[in-house]
């Protein structure tokens, strides 16, 4: 796609949302009638498995605070979606792990319950709740182990971990060559693999849990990309009388640098769509693979797509920020009702839920586009004008539900494929 016509598009979605941002207003939570008794019978379930043994719920009839004592793990915490699920979980009563790059915004964090938890008449945070905040960097594979051993070291027992933590490169690295400490694609290395080496650090501790969940915060943008980028490949050597013809096994695409075959523009939202599909394939591959997850019949691991969300996703004070926050779901309203359907649905209808049925009406298309759509780029302008659409439109039909997420996401074999090289990737920090 050509510079200036990715300007006019900018252009033209600016203009739009000035005309838009003043039509339906965001609907919000509603705590008391949904929230609250959701959560009340999840903490209840957990309870009625676990009489018999220590465990970090104990019986509680105080609605104010239905999670008291479970144990939550959020990535990202300290701003967007991470930092609001935070804040609603703690409003919950629970006890939350934070875990955020940032030291000092990991320290506001505190200060803010703190404060908020000590205002007499006003409390926003029932005494039942707890925080304890964790430095790490998603891009640092090593920090990543060094915080899930932190975390262990206090907690025997995880109820929740949500997988929240995100970046998205934007204009910022239209030539993908940032990486990360380990070498791989640094939207990959943050979004995917860090939280696979992180859920497979916490497992032990997610197990002892009578009712563990697993919420990896995806995005529908996943539908940009055929899980091809995905798949690790295999080579052969030549057979010499020193190597016997070893198979050598040949990184996804989605790892390298560069994250993708995409060109220009379209490189990073390719980038950024694989770490959302490989979140996706990785959820449902632990229910499948996970030697200890599998076997849970309590165990829910799922996906979610808050769709548009007020976040800085992709960078503070950018122009892109300031046209998304015209128009998205409030992080600490709407934006986070798929993750509580998703944590709490009394019948659980798929693994993947969404904010707004306005995705209904965009991806059936999908089903029908051949591989060649790809090749050339053409999905990649459709997907564009997915999100776009949905950005403007997410509003006029707020409604959380399982819906079914893109085609390549159910293959099965480049979910356990990608599964196995992943495990290989991470085994050293293990």
């Amino acid at each position: 796609m050509k510079p200036s016509l990715v300007w006019f598009s900018t252009v033209a979605v600016v203009l739009i949302g000035v005309f838009l941002a003043w039509l339906p207003s965001h609907r919000d939570l509603q705590w008391d009638e949904d929230i609250r008794p959701m959560a009340q019978t999840y903490a209840r379930k957990a309870i009625s498995n676990n009489k018999d043994d220590h465990h970090s719920v104990h019986d509680n009839d105080d609605d104010s605070a239905p999670l008291s004592g479970i144990v939550t793990v959020v990535t990202g915490s300290t701003s967007g979606i991470g930092k609001s699920f935070s804040r609603a979980m703690l409003k919950l009563g629970a006890t939350v792990v934070a875990v955020g790059r940032s030291p000092t915004k990991l320290q506001g964090l505190h200060q803010e319950w703190n404060n908020n938890n000590n205002k007499n008449g006003n409390e926003l945070f029932p005494p039942a709740s707890q925080l304890v905040t964790v430095q790490a960097d998603f891009n640092d594979l090593t920090a990543i182990a060094k915080a899930a051993n932190e975390i262990l070291q206090q907690f025997s027992t995880i109820d929740i971990l949500c997988n929240n933590a995100g970046a998205h490169d934007g204009f910022n690295n239209l030539l993908g060559t940032k990486e990360s400490r380990q070498g791989y694609d640094q939207i990959f290395a943050v979004n995917y693999l860090s939280h696979v080496l992180l859920t497979e650090k916490l497992a032990v501790a997610l197990n002892q849990s009578a009712a563990p969940i697993i919420i990896q915060v995806s995005s529908s943008y996943h539908w940009g990309v055929d899980g091809s980028e995905l798949v690790p490949t295999t080579t052969t050597t030549t057979t010499t009388a020193s190597n016997n013809g070893k198979v050598q096994v040949v990184d996804p695409v989605a790892s390298h640098v560069g994250g993708s075959h995409g060109f220009f523009f379209f490189r990073s939202q390719r980038s950024y769509a694989n770490s959302k599909l490989a979140q996706i394939l990785h959820a449902r591959a632990l229910k499948e693979k996970h030697p200890l997850l599998s076997h849970k019949p309590t165990a829910r691991v799922v996906s979610v797509c808050p769709g548009w969300v007020r976040t800085s996703i992709v960078g503070p004070g950018s122009m892109l920020e300031r046209i998304i926050h015209m128009a998205a779901f409030h992080s600490d309203g709407w934006g986070l009702s798929s993750l509580f359907l998703a944590m709490f649905d009394p019948e659980p209808q798929g693994d993947f839920y969404v904010n707004s049925l306005v995705l209904s009406r965009v991806t059936p298309a999908y089903e029908y586009m051949p591989r060649w759509t790809y090749t050339i780029g053409i999905r990649d302008v459709i997907t564009l004008g997915m999100a776009v659409s949905m950005l403007w439109f997410q509003r006029f039909s707020p409604q959380s539900v399982a819906h079914p997420s893109s085609p390549e996401s159910y293959q099965t074999e480049t979910a356990h494929a990608l599964y196995e090289w992943s495990l290989s990737a991470v085994q050293p920090y293990l």
